[in-house]
């Protein structure tokens, strides 16, 4: 592969298990998620330490979710300790995505959390989970970001739409065939993601099949083989 499409979910591990990790594999991602381990206080010293071990970008996966100062605000104080990315949801509005933009850091507009289902969905927003992502998605590409953050279901139907052209997709929740879901509702394979959207940029958010692996490594390689073999299929 040219640039990884690979990122880290560190989320709920240790530093120490976090760097560990980075430093067995970081130089073949395109960057590592982190949470919780930013929120304890000694973020600036998390983040030196990720960046020793070889992380090549770092996303603050905090889902902002307020008035577009708040956003911006908070977005800021990461930018200011080195973060490259972090997330926000759609929903909090076009003029918070759009002020998100203009401060440079890379945002990821979440759409609708994979975890929830369609009907659960339908309760929230009064829509199919469909045309919720959609609509988040138009908002999105409007906005002016790059990529946006949805379920590998939802990825071949929006990579058809010609509004969306251009835009890419973050997807967590996809699993080698027949594994656990564990809290994810909206599985697919990585080959299937990328069968489905020859013409747009996917990246995979990888966490058990990376963090619960007895070699990394290994884990690693398998992951690259199936994304080439699947790249291969649509050239």
């Amino acid at each position: 592969m040219d640039e990884s499409r690979i990122i880290l979910a560190a989320d709920g591990l240790s530093i120490e298990r976090c760097t560990e990790l980075v430093a067995g594999i970081g130089s073949r991602l395109y960057a590592v998620k982190v949470h919780d381990v930013l929120e304890d206080g000694n973020a600036h010293e998390v983040l030196h330490a990720l960046r020793d071990a070889g992380a090549p970008r770092i996303w603050a996966d905090m889902k902002l979710h307020d008035i577009p100062t708040t956003n911006v605000g908070r977005a800021k104080r990461y930018q200011k300790l080195g973060v490259e990315i972090v997330t926000a949801h759609i929903d909090s509005g076009m003029e918070a995505m759009m002020a998100m933009v203009d401060i440079g850091i890379e945002c990821f507009g979440v759409s609708v959390l994979t975890s929830i289902d369609g009907p659960e969905c339908e309760l929230l927003t009064g829509h199919t989970r469909s045309a919720s992502v959609l609509y988040r998605a138009q908002m999105a590409k409007l906005a002016g970001l790059r990529y946006m953050v949805c379920s590998p279901l939802e990825v071949s139907y929006l990579a058809k739409r010609r509004e969306l052209q251009g835009l890419g997709f973050i997807v967590p929740g996809t699993r080698k065939p027949g594994a656990e879901v564990h809290d994810q509702k909206n599985v697919d394979t990585m080959t299937s993601v990328l069968q489905a959207s020859p013409n747009s940029h996917v990246c995979f958010v990888v966490g058990r099949q990376l963090t619960g692996a007895s070699d990394p490594v290994d884990a690693m390689d398998e992951i690259e083989a199936e994304i080439e073999a699947a790249l291969k299929g649509v050239a």
